[in-house]
Order: structure tokens, then C-alpha cells, then sequence
């Protein structure tokens, strides 16, 4: 996937970076002043971005799990891949952690309807807006097993199954719809525990439907000695136009 995009990150000049927090509150966005450093160097953090997102959040709300960002991996390892496909340049980012979704899919408000979350997006697209930015979506599909508090082992049946219920939720990130992405999970109670539903849905959310583009492939990772709990992932690659 990052080979695939690599020549249109060339010209790019700012990078957000969603994640998801594994620890982070119900609903909560934690950006974060701190720059990420990789192999490459350091992506410095575009801070008069994150200082104006703090504004809409209220800064006390913004920066109350700052400190997330010290172990959470997720946009760790994305800033690293980042950094290598854009040929080490220094290319500033904007890295908010997402914190769970779990409230959302209990209740009957979605994201959709959540005042922060709106706000938010509102923002990013009007500071971001003439420059040419990239979004990236940084978390997992399933968590499905005895691994994540499931009681049966999985079979290949039971794998299969899983990935005809992922093959849904990457035809709504592929054709940029953030509301059938998240209705899906709702709809299933979030079985699958999606831990990037958060941090894709924000990424949709923020390219508004103005995006298109393909899955760059999909796996089923083992997450136990036995093969009886996966992690599932997909590569999705989107090409947005101008807003």
C-alpha cells in the first residue's frame, strides 16, 4: 500500500495521523504538542494545528491522556512507514489518538451526532484547506477468540465468516462512507471489536466522502499459539479530490 502511494507523497505537506488509543476515554481526541521520531529522523508536530484543535476541544480535554501517546503504538508505527514512503522528507503531522467508540454503539447517539467529534472535523478541514494533506487511518479490523474474551476457538468456518463481515466494512471505507462504517459495527454490537473504528471512521469523517479508492489487501494475523483468535487488517488506499 505505501509503495502504491509513494509518488503522490511527494508533494505533500502535512500528514494527520489518527490512531487508536487502546487506553483513551469514551469518545476522547488527544492530540498532542510532542513531536515523533523515527529511523528517518523526526516528523515534526504542526503545532499551531494542534493548538487551534485544543481550542475547539477545550484545552484541558485535549490534553487530559497526552501521555497515551508515550506507549500507544498505533500512530508510532504508522509515522514510521509514513516518513519511509515520503523518501525520509520532513513533513509535518498532526497525530490525534482516538479514544473508544463503546458508547456509540450502546447508545443511541452515534458519532455522527457527538458536538466535539463534529467541531473537530469542522476544524482540521478549514485549517487544512489549500494544502495538500494526507490522512491516515492507524488501527486493526477484528479481534476476534479466546484471546479477546471470546469462548470458542475460531475454525476456518468461523474465519471465513469473519472475513465475509470485514469484505462490508472495507467496501464502506473504500467508497469514503463514515456512517455505513460505523453502522455496521453498531449493527452487530461490535462482535468483531473493531479497534480502529474510531480512528477510520474519523479519517472518513474528515475526507467527507470526497475520496475513492481499493483495499491493498487483507489478512487474518494469529493472536495466540493455537491460530484460535485473529487480529484482522486491511491496506485501504483512498484518492480524494478537492473539497
Amino acid at each position: 500500500m505505501w509503495n502504491r502511494g509513494a509518488a503522490a507523497l511527494k508533494d505533500v505537506e502535512l500528514a494527520i495521523i489518527f490512531g487508536t488509543d487502546h487506553a483513551g476515554g469514551p469518545g476522547r481526541l488527544t492530540p498532542t504538542r510532542q513531536n515523533y521520531a523515527t529511523p528517518l529522523g523526526t516528523l515534526p508536530t504542526d503545532r499551531d494545528i494542534v493548538d487551534g484543535l485544543a481550542d475547539v476541544l477545550g484545552p484541558s480535554e485535549a490534553f487530559a491522556e497526552e501521555l497515551h501517546h508515550i506507549n500507544e503504538h498505533s500512530i508510532e508505527l504508522a509515522a514510521v512507514w509514513f516518513h519511509y514512503a515520503a523518501g525520509g522528507r520532513t513533513v509535518p503531522v498532526v497525530p490525534i489518538l482516538c479514544g473508544s467508540f463503546h458508547q456509540f454503539i450502546t447508545g443511541e447517539a452515534g458519532p455522527g451526532q457527538d458536538r466535539a467529534i463534529g467541531a473537530a472535523v469542522d476544524y482540521l478541514r478549514e485549517a487544512t484547506k489549500g494544502k495538500n494533506t494526507i490522512v491516515i487511518a492507524a488501527g486493526d479490523l477484528a479481534h476476534v477468540g479466546p484471546a479477546f474474551g471470546d469462548p470458542n476457538a475460531l475454525n476456518a468456518a468461523a474465519k471465513a465468516a469473519i472475513m465475509d463481515k470485514d469484505s462490508a466494512s472495507i467496501e464502506a471505507i473504500c467508497v469514503g462512507d463514515a456512517d455505513r462504517f460505523f453502522e455496521i459495527s453498531r449493527a452487530e454490537e461490535d462482535q468483531k471489536k473493531i479497534c480502529g473504528l474510531p480512528p477510520i471512521y474519523m479519517a472518513l469523517r474528515y475526507l467527507n466522502g470526497a475520496a475513492r479508492g481499493e483495499s491493498m489487501g487483507y489478512d487474518q494475523c494469529p493472536a495466540d499459539q493455537q491460530a484460535g483468535s485473529i487480529v484482522s487488517i486491511v491496506g485501504a488506499l483512498l484518492w480524494g479530490r478537492e473539497r
